[in-house]
């Protein structure tokens, strides 16, 4: 890959199975590739939180190594619920974010305290519970989607890293497994994956010209049986979450075929350059970047919460992410 193309990763949810992005990553920083934007949402925030720290004073294996090691060693159940009296009693969670918080400040802290060399974006998707002002053309109206921006700057300050490491936490906090996180600004936030899992828009407004989509789902479910009980709820889980990510591939390969054809009409002379600029702007001046999709060939067992109750699971999710990676690049 060319030093000189603008690299985005995208970072998608999946609980214990984000265990799968973190062997990915390995591959992508032996492979040198250069990142300059790490977009995520739910546990892919946790490895991205990583990764851009890694980014920023030139130690990308380190922090993917140091990454693994913790979906290895340190990412079971004890380790990662802090079940709180509260929150059980009211229905409401069964656990805080406060030892994901302790295990950032723990592990990341030290590669922020050494000095920046590089610059890096980091976008971490939340989903704010009281919404915020959005826009529907010129009518304002409420989303629950926000994404709160960091860059090298902010990993240089503790109150830059608190900031980092608790829109993470509030990203990766399930619903009702883990409490809404407060959010400066937002007030308590909830999962990011729930409003979008993998938000590709976010990296063409970064000025990506290649996209890294990595995610431990794969392009299709071999649905055998129909799930009943218990097993139902994570399916519509994976129902809502991944059908934004199938239209949101669509749309940006559809842009992609776009632009492409428009270029074609311009070199051909059927379009002059004022003509192709007033096409592209009643487009609304989409931007075309590459999408490498990493991705599992097969959906990976257990569900998303098994890995925490099982390290060899955590172990086959992390070869799965290797292997998926190294395909992925190899046709690059």
């Amino acid at each position: 890959m060319a030093p000189s193309v603008n690299t985005a990763i995208i970072l998608a949810g999946g609980v214990a199975k984000g265990a799968f992005e973190a062997g990915a990553l390995e591959v992508i920083a032996a492979a040198n590739i250069p990142v300059k934007v790490a977009i995520a949402t739910s546990s892919g925030a946790l490895n991205a939180t990583m990764y851009s720290a890694g980014v920023r004073i030139g130690q990308v294996q380190r922090a993917a190594r140091t990454a693994v090691e913790l979906w290895l060693d340190e990412s079971s159940w004890h380790d990662v619920f802090d079940f709180t009296v509260k929150g059980l009693l009211s229905g409401r969670a069964l656990s805080t974010s406060d030892k994901l918080l302790a295990m950032m400040h723990r592990y990341v802290d030290p590669l922020a305290s050494e000095p920046a060399t590089s610059s890096v974006q980091l976008r971490v998707v939340v989903a704010p519970l009281l919404g915020v002002r959005g826009n529907i053309g010129a009518q304002p109206a409420t989303t629950f989607e926000a994404a709160l921006a960091f860059d090298e700057t902010s990993y240089a300050t503790p109150e830059g890293r608190d900031a980092i490491y608790h829109a993470a936490a509030a990203s990766a906090a399930f619903p009702f497994v883990f409490a809404p996180v407060t959010v400066e600004g937002l007030g308590p936030c909830y999962d990011g994956g729930v409003v979008n899992d993998a938000p590709l828009k976010l990296a063409s407004d970064c000025g990506a010209a290649r996209v890294i989509l990595i995610t431990p789902y794969p392009l299709q479910f071999d649905m055998l049986d129909l799930p009943e009980g218990l097993k139902l709820l994570p399916h519509l889980a994976d129902i809502l979450i991944h059908e934004r990510l199938y239209r949101d591939l669509r749309d940006a390969i559809r842009v992609n075929r776009t632009l492409a054809e428009l270029a074609n009409l311009h070199a051909t002379g059927l379009l002059d350059a004022n003509q192709l600029a007033a096409v592209e702007r009643a487009l609304g001046n989409p931007t075309a970047f590459d999408i490498v999709q990493i991705r599992p060939d097969n959906d990976l067992p257990g569900t998303a919460f098994s890995g925490l109750f099982d390290r060899d699971l955590r172990v086959q999710y992390i070869e799965a992410g290797r292997r998926a990676a190294e395909a992925a690049l190899a046709r690059l």
